[in-house]
């Protein structure tokens, strides 16, 4: 995946309901499908949060070319790096923007929520100990 010339817009942060390893807790690796099932299976989502309907919106988003995520699983959390595609983009297929029009309605609804409740701090988007699951800007560390 190529992840350069896309916009890092902050880190998901997904408490484990049980703790124990996912098997991806040595590097980035894109998020599939099967990641997405893997991960809501096993986690413990608060019912308010974004991340509770990471196999619905968070899932839309990726399908219709806005988002693409990697993971790595650190602590008893997983960490999901949310990476915007920019528009103008070449690297994915769009469709031109009229017949984006409607997708593009929803599809900026969903990204602003999401948006809202990725944790911005360089802990997180490192998945260093310590890092918050709540929304932040990040740190000038």
């Amino acid at each position: 995946m190529i992840t350069e010339h896309l916009f890092a817009a902050g880190t998901l942060i997904i408490p484990l309901a049980d703790g124990t390893p996912l098997g991806n807790d040595v590097d980035w690796q894109p998020l599939s499908q099967d990641g997405i099932v893997l991960i809501c299976q096993r986690a413990s989502f608060s019912e308010d949060s974004v991340a509770s309907n990471l196999d619905g919106d968070v899932t839309w988003l990726v399908k219709h070319n806005f988002i693409r995520l990697t993971w790595m699983a650190s602590m008893g959390c997983v960490f999901i790096r949310v990476y915007i595609i920019p528009e103008d983009s070449g690297d994915y297929p769009k469709p031109d923007l009229y017949a984006r029009h409607e997708k593009l309605a929803v599809g900026t609804k969903l990204l602003r929520a999401l948006l809202a409740s990725v944790s911005r701090s360089s802990d997180a988007w490192n998945a260093r100990p310590g890092a918050s699951p709540e929304p932040s800007f990040f740190d000038a560390k």
